[in-house]
């Protein structure tokens, strides 16, 4: 399960410079196109084109391959965007699951606890996939990717005595955090089964008012003092 931010992307495209957000624009209305073709709509030269494409598919926003060409020849690049490019544009998939998340609870609430329960057995899963190693410290190191790959923006701590706290300084799911705060349940479902030998504590908690959750992991091997 991966988690994004539309207003968060929405506000990344707002934020480019105007070429280049003109270059996305263009790719997304024509489903694609060359060189060419961008510069003919966006009255740029090719060379400026070519430029910023470039540094578009080194950041993951666009791909190219070759398209059939008439006559002999060279095949031109056919630019398209990549998903990371076509999460750049909004969406309002997000509002609409808490409609129907909410319509659902108000009709079942039982209904919900149960679907919330499969998610922590489904996150408890892709944990003990994706967090394999037997030393401590790989085992955090692949926990921080896996936040990493699911848009928390996850930093390692130490409190005084030397313990690691795993920190999520942004929490993509918020929104649905508001509505139901058991969400949250499966975010420490997924860190104790990473560290089934450690008391995991949440010391803070977003909710609560706090910046930011904050996970401390009580593990022996991992204290630094």
């Amino acid at each position: 399960m991966a988690y994004t931010s539309s207003s968060g992307s929405r506000n990344l495209l707002e934020g480019m410079a105007p070429t280049r957000r003109d270059i996305l624009n263009d790719l997304k209305m024509h489903q694609g196109g060359t060189v060419e073709d961008l510069a003919e709509h966006l009255h740029l030269s090719p060379g400026a084109v070519r430029h910023q494409l470039a540094l578009l598919a080194a950041e993951g926003y666009v791909r190219y391959e070759g398209v059939p060409r008439d006559g002999r020849g060279r095949r031109p690049r056919d630019y398209q965007l990549t998903r990371k490019g076509d999460d750049l544009f909004p969406s309002t998939s997000a509002d609409l699951a808490l409609r129907l998340l909410n319509r659902v609870r108000r009709n079942d609430q039982q209904a919900v606890q149960d679907a919330l329960k499969a998610e922590m057995d489904e996150m408890g899963q892709a944990a003990a996939f994706a967090v394999q190693s037997e030393d401590p410290d790989e085992r955090l190191e692949e926990v921080v990717r896996l936040y990493e790959d699911r848009y928390f923006y996850p930093s390692v701590e130490e409190d005084e005595d030397g313990a690691p706290m795993l920190c999520t300084n942004h929490c993509p799911v918020y929104a649905a955090v508001e509505t139901i705060s058991d969400v949250c349940d499966v975010e420490m479902a997924m860190v104790r089964r990473a560290f089934p030998e450690s008391e995991v504590e949440l010391v803070e908690h977003r909710p609560r008012g706090d910046q930011r959750c904050v996970f401390k992991i009580n593990h022996p091997v991992l204290k630094r003092t």
